[in-house]
């Protein structure tokens, strides 16, 4: 399997097996996927770097985790943390194309954006790089 394909069956496993539906994934507004995708993708010694507070270890990861510490599971090598990661800003990208397609009734369907010319992207507020 190429990496792209691992992250898609994680994704489908945070949503098959973990719960994290797109309403769910919804209520994150503020970029706690990308975040979280962040501190998964950092190699581990800088996430290991010691700072000031957070999740009873002051460390990196710990400081810019941005959920309770239960969820945070760094188990796995390297790859599978990369995994995580790609299938946690697969979310987010999928969120904020909901949000915009819902706050500009932009379509979502890839047929239906290929329609609206280059890239797909004039229907789309200019702070979404979708090109």
């Amino acid at each position: 399997m190429n990496g792209a394909q691992m992250i898609a069956v994680e994704r489908a496993r945070q949503i098959e097996d973990e719960n994290w539906s797109a309403k769910h994934d919804d209520e994150h507004i503020n970029g706690e996927l990308a975040d979280a995708a962040a501190v998964y993708a950092m190699k581990s010694s800088f996430r290991s770097r010691r700072v000031r507070g957070g999740c009873g270890t002051e460390t990196v990861a710990s400081e810019l985790w941005p959920w309770d510490c239960e969820w945070w599971k760094p188990q796995g090598g390297r790859i599978k943390q990369l995994v995580k990661a790609g299938a946690l800003i697969a979310a987010e990208i999928d969120r904020l194309k909901r949000t915009h397609a819902h706050s500009a009734n932009v379509p979502t369907h890839p047929r239906a954006v290929a329609s609206r010319g280059e890239a797909g992207c004039s229907a789309i507020p200019k702070e979404v790089d979708c090109g």
